[in-house]
């Protein structure tokens, strides 16, 4: 099977799961792709937009964002496509529709399989397995302002 990028179209799932799919099975050659635009450009605009692609796929965030929703579409795509069918009846869609809302439900306490998946794919891409910690960012507050997480208590 030839899996080729797609355009994204925003108005349909199908669309979604198939451009996932293909960032997932063509990673390598994306990531070749931006290499070559970052060497052979002359156009600055696409130099910092490939090197900034370039730098977030190759985080272990991405691909594990990757594996995930790319789940979570598919089990949403198989639904999606069943019921578009003009000869689907009311009963095989409630119980198709269950199955995917269990199949979320279950993919809740299957985080680290996903997790176990991508740490694969990460260590055959060559990318660092570990999620990067960020400081969290400190809203500035003046000093006459109501804080909102603080919660008033009456004596």
């Amino acid at each position: 099977i030839s899996i080729t990028l797609k355009r994204l179209c925003t108005t349909r799932w199908s669309s979604r799961y198939d451009s996932l799919l293909a960032i997932r099975y063509r990673y390598v050659d994306i990531l070749k792709c931006l290499s070559q635009i970052i060497l052979r450009s002359k156009n600055k605009d696409e130099i910092f937009e490939a090197n900034y692609l370039k730098v977030h796929m190759e985080d272990f965030q991405f691909i594990f964002s990757v594996i995930f929703i790319g789940k979570i579409l598919e089990t949403v795509n198989v639904a999606s496509k069943v019921l578009q069918s003009p000869k689907q009846d009311l009963s095989t869609a409630v119980s198709l529709l269950n199955s995917a809302l269990i199949n979320l439900q279950e993919y809740r306490s299957q985080y680290s399989d996903f997790f176990e998946i991508a740490v694969e794919m990460a260590k055959k891409w060559g990318v660092s397995q570990k999620f990067q910690e960020k400081r969290n960012r400190r809203v500035k507050r003046f000093y006459d302002e109501i804080l909102q997480d603080y919660c008033f208590t009456s004596a």
